[in-house]
């Protein structure tokens, strides 16, 4: 191109047609199917007729190489929303998704077009009949996409299919999520502007100052992503945690389903054992119908402790240690009289804990006569915190109660000994203290730890005083 000579970028009314008006079509569809949205194909032909209008007029007007480009982006997401009135930024990622999707095409296409025709782009871009035979193999690679993607309802964007989200809760997302989209697609749509411009001034197609101004505005760009980047990573994170934070609802709720489930159990049969209790009342058996409301009463009253809780991961374990319990022929009285909401404990740390506190207790058990299995837990919060008591049937298997604490003391074959020494160590991190105990023919294991939003004033025991007595008469060690 010779100096002061113009950019050659011009478009006869034929190619208009069976370039412009077609390219639009393929790549608005290809923009809104991934967005999750169905065009109808009224409305992508309105948008094809906008667009192919208004890039004819901006290709005849001065404005200089790859500016026109990011001018008509901004025009085909101004059709989409006035022809489909989706949302603004619905309609901004699907027009640059689509955009970037067929630059990344051309930016492929095109040189190999060249290379094997041996035509040069100078020589194209005036020729209305060169200017369609380039663009059919493009046009070809952008429907094949688009059924691709109706065929096997991929959407990147989108609500999943069998999601059940409505469209209140998609453009919801849409309004949380748009900065993250956006920060992801627009560095991929520059860098193929970037790279189609620099492959049109390398062959000679424009003048070098219209790649200096653009590679101008690319600087600035750049500029802008990288002080948005930090706002994006802060979208990300927030998601993450809302992700997490919905799979704990998830879970709480999946066990709060089974605990209603038992209590609609429990209230369908409350009618039958009503009437056994008063069959046994009418014949005389007025010893039989206490021990049966006893029993019936401890299965009520078991549901309500778990939902007490407050807490799904403490409620999930004990459903699991009541079932271990009830398998080894053992009574479970689990006593939650506080919301465990305050817990200082991650619920792995509190799983952990109040684990391996009952897995000793039934193991203690398994020994006693069936009448005497019996394994109590109590949590309680007072002014200080939140005290945890395990009781069993027995007195303490060890001549001095700290050693049941060290890692790696057990008095059961087969066992590693770190149970107990994990509640220890997990109560001293976070200022509590354990204690055990000989009261009333059981052993007693009492944990209390300060509030979540108090710990400092929780009890922490003074270093180099592991095992001493605290209280002669009562026979408790705290360890």
């Amino acid at each position: 191109m010779r100096k002061g000579e113009k950019p050659v970028d011009r478009m006869t009314l034929l190619s208009l047609a069976l370039v412009s008006f077609p390219e639009t079509v393929l790549v608005a569809a290809l923009g809104l199917v991934l967005a999750g949205v169905r065009p109808r194909w009224w409305e992508l032909a309105a948008m094809g007729a906008f667009q192919a209008g208004t890039s004819y007029l901006v290709r005849l007007s001065p404005i200089p190489f790859g500016a026109h480009t990011l001018l008509l982006a901004g025009l085909l997401v101004l059709a989409i929303r006035l022809v489909t009135w989706v949302e603004w930024r619905v309609a901004a990622v699907a027009g640059l998704l689509g955009l970037t999707i067929y630059g990344a095409i051309e930016t492929v296409t095109m040189p190999v077009l060249l290379y094997f025709t041996e035509y040069s782009l100078t020589q194209v871009l005036p020729h209305p009949y060169l200017r369609i035979l380039f663009f059919l193999p493009e046009a070809a690679l952008l429907g094949l996409l688009t059924w691709l993607c109706l065929r096997f309802d991929f959407r990147l964007l989108g609500p999943p299919p069998a999601s059940g989200l409505g469209d209140e809760d998609w453009q919801g997302l849409n309004r949380s999520y748009f900065l993250v989209y956006l920060l992801a697609i627009l560095p991929v749509f520059l860098l193929v502007t970037l790279n189609i411009a620099f492959f049109a001034s390398r062959v000679g197609t424009f003048p070098d100052r219209y790649l200096a101004a653009f590679l101008a505005f690319m600087s600035l760009a750049v500029l802008v992503l990288t002080a948005l980047t930090p706002l994006k990573i802060q979208a990300i994170g927030r998601a993450v945690a809302e992700a997490h934070a919905a799979r704990k609802t998830a879970e709480s709720l999946r066990h709060i389903g089974r605990l209603l489930k038992l209590i609609r159990q429990q209230h369908h049969d409350f009618h039958h054992h009503l009437q056994t209790v008063y069959g046994l009342l009418e014949v005389g058996c007025h010893a039989e119908a206490r021990e049966y409301i006893r029993k019936t009463f401890q299965t009520v009253a078991v549901p309500a402790e778990l939902v007490r809780t407050d807490h799904p991961h403490v409620t999930a374990l004990l459903y699991t240690k009541l079932a271990l319990a009830e398998a080894r022929e053992t009574r479970l009285e689990p006593r939650v009289n506080c919301s465990l909401q305050l817990l200082p404990l991650s619920p792995l740390e509190a799983c952990a804990l109040l684990g391996n506190l009952l897995d000793n207790a039934l193991e203690a058990t398994a020994q006693a006569p069936p009448e005497r299995r019996v394994v109590r837990l109590e949590i309680d919060r007072d002014t200080h915190g939140y005290v945890i008591t395990v009781a069993n049937p027995g007195r303490v298997p060890a001549s001095r109660p700290s050693r049941l604490f060290r890692p790696g003391y057990t008095t059961k074959p087969g066992h590693a000994g770190l149970g107990l020494a994990g509640v220890r160590e997990t109560a001293l991190r976070y200022g509590g203290t354990v204690a055990v105990l000989e009261e009333g023919g059981e052993t007693v294991f009492r944990v209390r730890l300060p509030l979540a939003a108090g710990a400092a004033r929780g009890f922490r025991f003074p270093p180099g005083e592991e095992g001493e007595m605290l209280g002669s008469a009562a026979g408790e060690w705290e360890v």
